[in-house]
C-alpha cells in the first residue's frame, strides 16, 4: 500500500508540473506533497527491504525543485519554512542514492567507483555545512541535521566494508567514531517532542539500530525509540524498536 500512495504522490507532482497553473492557488499544498515526497523516498528504503525495487522516475528531483524553488512560508522562521523537510533538499537526495546502494542484494568491488563519488559529495557536506562546534543559531534542527550527515557516513561506510570486503582497523575504528558521535547527539538533545521531530528522527534510529554495538550505546536508541512511538504509534519506529530488542 505504500508503494502505491508514494507513486500516487510522485504521479502528481508530475502532472502539477507539467501542467502549471496560470495563477497559482494552492502552492503551499504542493509544498507540502513536494517535501513528503522526497522525505519518503529518501528515507524509506532501509526501512523495508522490499522499497528497493521502487522505480523511482529520475524527473522526480527536477519536479521537486520546480516546486520548491518557489518561496511560500519567508515570513517563517527557517525550520518553518520547510513544514516536513528538517534536513537540505540535496542532502536528501544524497541520502536517498547512499541508501540505494546499502540495500544491494549484493555490493562488489564493481561498486567501489560510485562508493568514491558519494563520499566525496558527503564530504561536501562534513567539512562545509555541519562544522562540530557550530552554535545553533535559533534553529532547533540544527542538530538533527547533523546526526543525518553522519548516519549517512555510517551507511556509506559499512555498504564501503561490504563491498571491498576489507575489514581493516582503520575503516573499523573510522566507523566506531562516527557511531559515538551520533550517541552522543542523540544523549544530549534537548527535546523530542513535537510529531515533526520523531518523524525526522526516524531514519537515523534506523540506520544506528544497526549499527550501534555495545549495551549502553543500544539503551539511548531504544530510550529515543521509546519515546517516539508512544508519542505516533508509528509502525516504521515498532518494527526498529522490534530489530533493536531482538
Amino acid at each position: 500500500m505504500a508503494f502505491q500512495h508514494l507513486l500516487g504522490a510522485i504521479e502528481l507532482l508530475r502532472l502539477r508540473c507539467q501542467n502549471p497553473l496560470t495563477e497559482e492557488t494552492h502552492q503551499d499544498l504542493y509544498v507540502l506533497m513536494a517535501e513528503s515526497v522526497l522525505f519518503h523516498v529518501s528515507t524509506l528504503l532501509i526501512s523495508n527491504p522490499s522499497f528497493t525495487k521502487l522505480e523511482i522516475d529520475p524527473g522526480l528531483w527536477e519536479w521537486v525543485e520546480v516546486i520548491l524553488s518557489k518561496p511560500v512560508y519567508e515570513n517563517h522562521p527557517p525550520p518553518a519554512r520547510h513544514p516536513i523537510l528538517g534536513t537540505p533538499r540535496k542532502l536528501n537526495r544524497l541520502i536517498f542514492e547512499i541508501s540505494k546502494l546499502s540495500m544491494q542484494a549484493t555490493t562488489k568491488e564493481m561498486d567501489m567507483e560510485k562508493i568514491r563519488k558519494l563520499d566525496a559529495e558527503l564530504r561536501q557536506w562534513e567539512d562545509n555545512r555541519y562544522p562540530p562546534n557550530r552554535q545553533s543559531d535559533g534553529d532547533p534542527y540544527l542538530e538533527v541535521r547533523r546526526l543525518y550527515v553522519i548516519c549517512a557516513r555510517i551507511l556509506l561506510m559499512t555498504t564501503e566494508m561490504t563491498a571491498s570486503q576489507i575489514q581493516g582497523s582503520t575503516l573499523k575504528q573510522g566507523l566506531r567514531r562516527q557511531i559515538l558521535k551520533a550517541v552522543e547527539i542523540i544523549r544530549v538533545m534537548e527535546s523530542t517532542d513535537g510529531d515533526m521531530w520523531n518523524f525526522i528522527m526516524r531514519w537515523p534510529l534506523r540506520v544506528l539500530c544497526c549499527a550501534v554495538e555495545n549495551g549502553e550505546e543500544k539503551e539511548v536508541v531504544r530510550d529515543s525509540l521509546r519515546r517516539i512511538w508512544a508519542k505516533s504509534s508509528c509502525g516504521d519506529v515498532r518494527r526498529t524498536l522490534c530489530q533493536l530488542e531482538g
